[in-house]
């Protein structure tokens, strides 16, 4: 991989993982202590660097639809 093609995986992951902590605290900031993301906003890797830093996140069913959706969820 050429350093041009890292600094760009590097971007995007950023840019990926800033949305998410910005759902986290508008969602913290409504008094809630999780959030529910779709499966194509949360990867596994940023699940695990979410893990990492101390939040609880894994894939949840929905009872309704069997739809799955990634929760988020913070002390």
């Amino acid at each position: 991989m050429k350093a041009a093609d890292a600094r760009k995986l590097t971007f995007e992951h950023s840019g990926r993982m800033k949305r998410i902590y910005d759902s986290i605290e508008k969602s913290a900031k409504n008094g809630n202590s999780e959030v529910y993301l779709m499966t194509d906003e949360v990867s596994k890797s940023e699940m695990e660097l979410l893990r990492s830093n101390g939040f609880y996140a894994d894939y949840e069913i929905q009872e309704t639809d069997g739809g799955q959706l990634v929760s988020i969820k913070w002390l």
